[in-house]
């Protein structure tokens, strides 16, 4: 698996303001080296949401660090996401204090020339192409999400419902889980978010396109994007990895994957 050599990352997490959250739950991966970024947003309260969030984490990345090079990105991250669910769940069952415990994940692997993007839950991965358009490439499993996408619901309703945090599919919450998928060709000039609801709950859809049409580095787009979701209460854990490609990142110039 060959992963592009002309990548700029950047990354954000906080606890947030909100004195009912004390500790950060949220994880993330940022490793460019194997192409692979990932958000993860446990739930659970006390210890239970940071484990299943870094539990998720680490799991992902053990499986891109000992892939077979015949194994797809597909099969990787499917495989991981499994493991991590199995053992979440079990973890959940054998420890009283973290038997609620469950964790979102949002990933996106770039190799080869194609994205590749999985998630469970509602923690959320963007597409900026170069003409300046963003386009959300998940779609929440959330009670609400569910709802607008049925038409009993309006999306102005939603931001405001009083279900509007709760998820339907979690990591580590039942012991089968099921996985969103999909692969697609790498545009040249693409940027790439992923993000967990401490900060899609605070700044819409088009005003994540304004920001990123800024023309900003993903380092400053991240401080952004911190700000903004400050200002506005940061009711929530917040987590941002912005991945940018260069005009040429869907061209043949790849670097060899790091095997840390």
């Amino acid at each position: 698996m060959e992963v592009p050599a002309n990548i700029i990352s950047a990354s954000i997490s906080d606890r947030g303001l909100s004195e009912h959250r004390p500790q950060n739950e949220d994880s993330y991966l940022e490793l460019p080296g194997r192409g692979l970024y990932a958000v993860a947003d446990g739930v659970g309260g006390a210890q239970g949401g940071d484990v299943a969030s870094q539990t998720a984490m680490e799991i992902l990345s053990e499986a891109f660090a000992n892939a077979a090079a015949d194994e797809s990105a597909e099969q990787i991250i499917r495989a991981a996401i499994e493991t991590a669910n199995n053992a979440i769940y079990q973890m959940a069952m054998d420890i009283p204090q973290l038997s609620s415990m469950a964790t979102t994940i949002a990933v996106l692997n770039l190799a080869d020339g194609f994205a590749t993007i999985a998630h469970v839950g509602d923690s959320r991965v963007y597409r900026f192409d170069a003409e300046g358009m963003i386009f959300r490439e998940t779609q929440d499993h959330s009670v609400v999400e569910e709802e607008v996408r049925a038409g009993r619901m309006t999306p102005e309703q939603a931001v405001v419902h009083p279900s509007r945090n709760v998820i339907s599919r979690a990591v580590g919450a039942e012991k089968q889980v099921q996985i969103d998928l999909k692969t697609f060709p790498i545009e040249p000039g693409s940027m790439f978010l992923l993000c967990s609801d401490g900060v899609t709950r605070h700044i819409t859809d088009n005003e994540l396109g304004e920001l990123l049409a800024t023309g900003m580095s993903p380092t400053l787009l991240c401080e952004q994007i911190k700000d903004v979701c400050f200002e506005r209460g940061a009711e929530d854990n917040l987590t941002a990895v912005i991945v940018k490609t260069s005009e040429a990142a869907a061209e043949s110039s790849f670097a060899a994957p790091e095997r840390t």
